[in-house]
This record gives C-alpha cells, structure tokens and sequence, in this order.
C-alpha cells in the first residue's frame, strides 16, 4: 500500500512521537528525520514528515500525515 505500510495502518495504536505530540498539543509537526518522527519500529523507513491535527470544532480526532523516505524531504508546497 505504502511505506511503511506493514506496521502504520489505521486503527493500530501511535507508533511515533510526532503523532503523539501532534495530538497532544494540537500542532502542526514537521520532521525532518527518523529521530524526529520517532517510530518504536527500528526497520520503519519513514525518514522525514508533515503531521497535521485534524480537529473537528475544538477537538482533535486525528491526524493526517505526510511521509517521505528521505531526511529533509518536507517542501514549502507540502506545508
């Protein structure tokens, strides 16, 4: 489907600390690397992303999520 797609699918329980942190403060983040984007799954190839709170009126009820597998990958146009 994806990847990353073997251990990241809806419904399963917040692999990264980004997501995490994007549903706790309801921010936007951006990671530039594996570090950052802090998958618990050491071969996951996700290496930089965009998270974004999905909200609906003041509550956050997810998240959509940009990946790419290379560090530094996020763009203006993805943002």
């Amino acid at each position: 489907m994806g990847l990353g797609a073997d251990h990241h699918y809806a419904g399963h329980p917040i692999l990264t600390k980004a997501t995490i942190n994007t549903i706790e403060t309801g921010e936007i983040q951006i990671a530039n690397n594996k570090e950052e984007i802090g998958c618990k799954n050491p071969k996951c190839k996700l290496s930089s992303a965009v998270i974004v709170p999905l909200k609906r009126r003041n509550e956050i009820i997810g998240s959509l999520k940009l990946y790419y597998e290379r560090d530094n990958s996020i763009t203006p146009v993805d943002l």
